[in-house]
């Protein structure tokens, strides 16, 4: 037997249930990894949030007459959830 096929891992060879969990526990460590950067790279510092909340606020604060009341409402609501 040639020596490239004695180094391969025959995955025949393995019991169906073996092959079918070494496969969930892949995807699950794999889904656990994406989950943890994809929350880290997602949530702003605080000093972000406060800039936002400002640069906002700011806005509405000169768009004041051209929004009224409601309009100032809507443009701050998302940002105030955010905080």
């Amino acid at each position: 037997m040639p020596f490239a096929e004695r180094t391969t891992l025959n995955t025949q060879r393995l019991p169906a249930k073996v092959r079918i969990w070494g496969v969930m526990l892949l995807v699950a460590l794999s889904c656990t990894a994406a989950c943890y950067s994809f929350a880290a790279a997602e949530q702003p510092g605080p000093a972000d949030v406060i800039k936002g909340f400002n640069a906002v606020l700011l806005e509405s604060m000169k768009r004041a007459g051209e929004l009224g009341y409601t309009g100032r409402y809507k443009l701050m609501e998302p940002v105030i959830k955010k905080c």
